[in-house]
């Protein structure tokens, strides 16, 4: 039986499925079309102690030491990674005035709603920015950090500041462009299409 998409994924999954090709892109679905149909296991959630340690330990002004211990508590598969992303935090953040953000939002366009949930927010020189956060040891494309910033954009107030994206394992923030190609948002659209198209088919077959 079809399964109707109705809730919302996540703007990394949504990132995933627009930058990826051909049968990475069923695996984004696949996994997509799983997440409905079974359990939340957080044992499968690779990177999720890590997140919680990062946004729990921004909101208290500890995340230096909640993300350490987050590292050296971590499963072995997953200590290697961990400690990678520990150290980087460390680095990245020194000296920087971070806070916890309560900015959410969300872009929809048919049946795809995504959710839009910064990391946090970090007071720059040009005022408080938006951050989201990506943990993957595959560098994000230049496509996804677009399509990332771009949904920021549309779904969180302007008050919010100007969205980045930070690639931790490189230590690296980047903006958006301030001119996106032509039609950028046709694109998103069009992507959001495929996906819907993907997942219904794929969720009748299950």
């Amino acid at each position: 039986m079809t399964t109707p998409l109705t809730s919302k994924i996540s703007i990394g999954s949504f990132a995933d499925f627009v930058t990826a090709t051909s049968s990475r892109r069923l695996t984004a679905v696949q996994n997509t079309v799983e997440s409905y149909t079974q359990v939340y296991d957080p044992a499968k959630d690779f990177y999720k102690q890590f997140r919680d340690a990062l946004r729990t330990g921004i909101q208290a002004g500890d995340d230096v030491a909640k993300v350490a211990t987050a590292a050296r508590l971590a499963h072995r598969n997953r200590r290697d990674h961990y400690d990678t992303l520990a150290a980087n935090w460390t680095k990245w953040r020194a000296g920087k005035v971070l806070e916890p953000t309560i900015a959410r939002g969300s872009w929809s366009h048919g049946g795809v709603t995504v959710s839009v949930s910064p990391t946090f927010v970090y007071n720059g020189p040009d005022g408080p920015e938006p951050v989201w956060t990506y943990y993957k040891e595959a560098p994000m494309t230049r496509d996804a950090i677009q399509a990332v910033t771009r949904l920021m954009e549309l779904a969180l107030t302007t008050s919010s500041g100007r969205p980045a994206v930070l690639d931790l394992r490189r230590r690296k923030l980047t903006y958006g462009r301030s001119t996106r190609r032509r039609h950028f948002d046709a694109w998103l659209e069009g992507e959001a299409a495929a996906f819907e198209a993907m997942f219904t088919s794929i969720s009748a077959a299950a």
